[in-house]
């Protein structure tokens, strides 16, 4: 009876087992939903760093031949003598702004070289946290199957022990009704043998009194034979 109960428990704790690694299977997909989200966010910022990328070489551009012509803008301007000298002094400063853009758009490169090296690390990591949830849910996969695989092993182990138990329980019910009858046996048998003592302590002093009765006569009666 106390395996029956420790099977029982055991089926118990099989099902409890099973529902706690569905929950945790439910919360990996969960997480791996985020996960998912936040990989589609990455690409996203990748692809935007990717389109501010051309619109900085562009804007490089743009600031190199900005510069090229104010260049040629301060030699026409020189050539030109006094007439040309307000306008190389424009040149000059159109030169100086081109080159600060040019500055300027260099920085905005470097930073967004270092800020995409590290967005390419995050992606990295959150994909292969991708990667270790959907291993994760798999390996629960195969544990909830275990696991089922055990509750119901167990459930079919106790519901088997049930059965020999209620087998055991009618074999001892017979046992004691054959014991019953062997004690009621026992006390016919004695019963008997007293009647049968008595029967031959009859007979014996019928076959005393016969003899008596007719000593003449040759033919002894076997009187064993009715009795």
């Amino acid at each position: 009876q106390r395996t029956n109960k420790d099977i029982q428990s055991s089926a118990e704790l099989a099902q409890a087992t099973n529902s706690e690694v569905a929950a945790t299977r439910a919360t990996a997909l969960e997480n791996g939903e985020i996960v998912e989200s936040a990989i589609q966010a990455m690409e996203q910022i990748q692809g935007s760093f990717a389109e501010v990328e051309k619109i900085t070489k562009m804007i490089q551009d743009i600031a190199f031949q900005t510069n090229i012509l104010a260049l040629n803008a301060g030699v026409e301007a020189t050539r030109a003598g006094e007439a040309g000298k307000g306008f190389g002094v424009v040149a000059t400063e159109v030169r100086a702004l081109a080159q600060r853009s040019s500055e300027a758009v260099t920085s905005i490169q470097r930073l967004m070289s270092t800020s995409g090296e590290k967005i390419a690390h995050g992606s990295d990591q959150v994909a292969a946290s991708g990667k270790a949830l959907k291993d994760m849910i798999e390996r629960i996969d195969k544990v909830s199957e275990q696991v089922e695989e055990l509750a119901a092993a167990s459930d079919a182990q106790a519901r088997g022990l049930n059965a020999v138990d209620g087998a055991l329980s009618e074999l001892e019910r017979d046992t004691q009704q054959n014991a019953a009858m062997a004690e009621q046996s026992s006390a016919a048998s004695g019963l008997l043998n007293q009647e049968v003592t008595k029967l031959n302590q009859r007979t014996a002093s019928f076959r005393s009194g016969r003899a008596s009765a007719d000593p003449d006569n040759g033919a002894e009666v076997d009187l064993r034979l009715y009795g």
